[in-house]
């Protein structure tokens, strides 16, 4: 019987799945806002930054202690 020549196969590199890198992200600007905030363990009023959306318009319902915006 007659032997087959076997016939070499080259070596593939295996493909593998690129991970898809994630793009960065934009950072949202905050509105900074300077205030004047109420401490009600001492009745005084100092000035703060904070950002726009935490601005308080009342102090557990006291409408008179609310920030002042400057």
């Amino acid at each position: 019987m007659a032997k087959k020549k076997q016939t070499a196969k080259k070596a593939e590199p295996k493909k593998t799945a690129k991970k898809a890198e994630p793009k960065p992200e934009a950072k949202v600007e905050v509105a900074m806002v300077e205030v004047l905030r109420f401490n009600v363990k001492n009745g005084e009023r100092y000035k703060m930054t904070v950002p726009e959306t935490e601005v308080l318009g009342h102090i557990n319902g006291d409408i008179g202690l609310k920030d002042i915006i400057l």
